[in-house]
């Protein structure tokens, strides 16, 4: 029986220190990881490890939207050139990902999970969790180890969350692995189409997200996005609903205008969890702890 082989897709842009942490990890749940340059400088590709399990190509340059609906078009051009790399390389599973996200099985391997798949099941859609912040940290994927819990797929969706819960500051979609022989390509970020076969929505396994996880991340993306328009796709009957991206911006920009940064600090501490709020939430449930680095997760 032919050994199962998977792969992740991700796109970077001037990746942090981390990264490396990043690949790291996945290398070792993976037998391929595709990076594709949103941006490539000598700096940058000089500090790519080398590693037979990592291939690195330039990413697609042109995008028709501004910000992060311009981002994410270009990542599923990315994806798309992934899927016709995995052909070649025969990989049966493809996990797409962002820089600041780890899968995260906890009972047992990523391998061992993809192999017990019911063969009709064609994709599989990942719930994420999203890091508590910290101020800072040398390297958030192994410091940060609280998450807010993604309650989208929980069962009882129709149960409100306890009052001044812990709310996200991304996406609550998930993310998404999909069977490349039946793939016809990403629907978006999110999501893949398919051939045939079933998605499923699966809970143990999960993304745990590190969004703008310190406020040197928060600078950085901020800086990446730039100014662009408050609606997906730039579309003015799709407003951004994220008020915690489109504040960023706002602020990231008045600073960078005045030079007075400390109206970003404030903002940034502000979003920030107290550790007595920290205890309560972990307490009801709210809140995970999760080590990804711990022995069963690899």
């Amino acid at each position: 029986m032919p050994t199962l082989k998977m792969a992740i897709v991700c796109t970077v842009r001037n990746p942090a220190a981390s990264f490396k942490t990043w690949i790291n990890y996945h290398s070792k749940l993976v037998d391929k990881i595709y990076l594709y340059l949103d941006s490539s400088t000598p700096a940058i590709l000089s500090g790519l490890p080398t590693s037979p399990v990592v291939s690195v190509c330039p990413g697609a340059w042109l995008s028709t939207f501004s910000g992060p609906s311009g981002v994410m078009q270009r990542q599923c051009v990315n994806v798309r050139h992934g899927l016709k790399q995995c052909s070649i390389d025969g990989i049966d599973w493809l996990i797409h990902i962002d820089s600041d996200e780890l899968m995260y099985s906890p009972v047992q391997s990523l391998k061992d999970y993809f192999a017990h798949v019911d063969p009709n099941v064609s994709s599989i859609q990942f719930i994420n969790h999203e890091a508590v912040s910290a101020y800072a940290a040398d390297d958030p994927f192994r410091e940060l180890k609280i998450f807010k819990k993604n309650r989208r797929f929980d069962r009882s969706t129709d149960t409100p969350l306890a009052e001044g819960s812990p709310y996200y500051q991304g996406y609550t979609f998930g993310k998404s692995a999909v069977r490349v022989q039946k793939c016809l390509g990403p629907v978006s970020v999110h999501e893949f189409e398919t051939s045939n076969g079933k998605m499923v929505r699966e809970h143990q396994v999960c993304v745990l997200h590190y969004l703008s996880a310190t406020y040197k991340d928060w600078i950085k993306k901020c800086s990446e996005l730039g100014s662009f328009q408050s609606f997906w796709y730039d579309d003015v009957k799709s407003p951004m609903h994220q008020s915690f991206l489109v504040q960023s911006r706002d602020i990231y920009l008045s600073a960078m205008q005045s030079g007075d940064w400390s109206l970003a600090r404030e903002f940034y501490v502000n979003n920030l969890m107290s550790d007595t709020e920290k205890e309560k939430w972990l307490q009801s449930g709210e809140l995970l702890f999760i080590d990804p680095f711990a022995m069963r997760s690899q």
